[in-house]
């Protein structure tokens, strides 16, 4: 599952407004927001005796045995030095019984610690500890998860304590559904409150897994809501994404040698756009889903390799575009190349459209294509569809220009194919079916 499945809030804290609902903060004590890990987080000052963020909801879940988890970055503005202070509390009320969620930070006789809670009222509470002082330098990002019988403490992208629980509290006139930062605040006064700030803080109805927990940390930069890496990096040698990739974003990056997207990667969802590529851009080895737009690639484009479908439109390549090895399906339109397009290599081509393509040199579709549709196509040399292609409603026209020959060679079957002049087609190789000729 990704990090944007099973959301039910998440506030940037720029402000209370919550950015997945609609289960917006109020604002007690006048609480600011300044400059923070990512723009600005809920800063509860040096010395908070007021300052808290609330809302009256159980923010979408009302089962005390859900799972359930919580993320955000804090940094301390003074350091504790006696007691506790609590940085967020989450209690739910099912049924008359209560239940609730909340971290503390503890000094803890000097030994400082944080502690994970999942406290059942009148009966007990289930905590997690994890020594550590956070300082006043550094953000930390605390996550807590919940499955149904364990409760997980995570700093800075590892998991770091745990505790076995279940069951709810016992009845309680004073509990409330209430979610609170910077303070404990459940029905009873506030009380607690934490003299740091708070940042990016989101709710799942779900368990964390390890890895989303470390996609969240993101070697201590962050990943905010919704969750897609967008880079705008300057890369001199190589840009890689490999190895299980779910879903990338990228835009206007400058790479002067290499972009690659190699290793068994299950792409569910991968754009590229506005990419400027001195050398290789490359997407390779079971890829499922890629959109690629607004390319300038000064020498070779080249996806290969179990590719289940690609999308390639508005892409100027100096050299040569080659898509080869078992593409089930291929969309390329609108591309300026100036040597070579070629499809090549056994491939099972279900769909191929190409659509607007001039090409310097040559155009070739070769081994075993299924299906091709190609209009608008303006080739300087030839366009050569060869060996065992069966070809449907394929239009070498709508308004073709090709200034040397168009070949189409070894078993082709062809339906409603127009061409032109200087078409070459070996005796007794072709076949052809509502042929529409000029």
């Amino acid at each position: 599952m990704a990090l944007i499945d099973n959301i039910n809030a998440y506030w940037k804290l720029e402000d209370v407004n919550d950015s997945v609902a609609s289960y917006n903060l109020t604002n007690n004590g006048t609480t600011s927001f300044n400059a923070a890990l990512i723009g600005n987080g809920a800063d509860g000052g040096t010395t908070n005796s007021t300052k808290r963020l609330t809302i009256n909801s159980q923010l979408g879940m009302s089962a005390v045995s859900a799972n359930i988890s919580f993320s955000f970055w804090v940094k301390m503005n003074t350091e504790i030095g006696s007691g506790f202070q609590v940085l967020f509390e989450r209690t739910i009320v099912e049924a008359t019984l209560p239940l609730g969620y909340f971290i503390k930070y503890e000094y803890n006789g000097g030994t400082r610690r944080l502690a994970f809670y999942r406290a059942r009222h009148g009966v007990v509470d289930n905590i997690a500890y994890y020594t550590i002082t956070l300082g006043t330098t550094n953000w930390v990002h605390l996550a807590m998860t919940y499955d149904g019988t364990t409760l997980r403490g995570s700093v800075n992208g590892t998991e770091q304590t745990s505790v076995a629980s279940s069951g709810a509290g016992l009845f309680d006139v004073n509990f409330v559904d209430r979610f609170a930062v910077l303070a404990s605040d459940n029905g009873y006064s506030p009380v607690s409150y934490a003299s740091s700030i708070v940042d990016e803080f989101g709710v799942w109805n779900k368990k964390l897994s390890t890895t989303e927990i470390t996609e969240l940390y993101n070697g201590g930069a962050g990943l905010q809501y919704p969750f897609v890496q967008t880079l705008v990096p300057s890369v001199s040698d190589t840009l890689s994404i490999t190895e299980s990739t779910t879903q990338f974003l990228f835009f206007n990056i400058s790479v002067n040698d290499v972009l690659s997207i190699t290793e068994n990667i299950t792409l569910s969802n991968t754009q590229l756009g506005n990419i400027s590529v001195n050398d290789i851009i490359s997407n390779t080895e079971s890829v499922t889903q890629v959109l690629i737009s607004n390319i300038s690639v000064n020498d070779v484009l080249t996806i290969i390799e179990n590719v289940s479908q690609i999308l390639i439109y508005n892409i100027s390549v100096n050299d040569i575009t080659s898509i080869t090895e078992s593409t089930t399906q291929l969309l390329i339109s609108d591309i300026s190349i100036n040597d070579t397009l070629s499809t090549t290599e056994s491939t099972t081509l279900s769909n191929i459209q190409l659509g607007n393509i001039s090409v310097n040199e040559t155009l070739s579709i070769t081994e075993s294509a299924t299906q091709t549709l190609i209009s608008n196509i303006s080739v300087d040399d030839s366009l050569i569809i060869t060996e065992g292609s069966t070809i449907f409603e394929t239009e070498e026209g709508g308004n073709p220009n090709v200034s040397d020959a168009i070949t189409i060679s070894e078993s082709i079957t062809m339906e409603s194919f127009r061409f032109s002049t200087n078409m070459t087609i070996p005796y007794g190789s072709v076949h052809v079916f509502s042929p529409r000729g000029r």
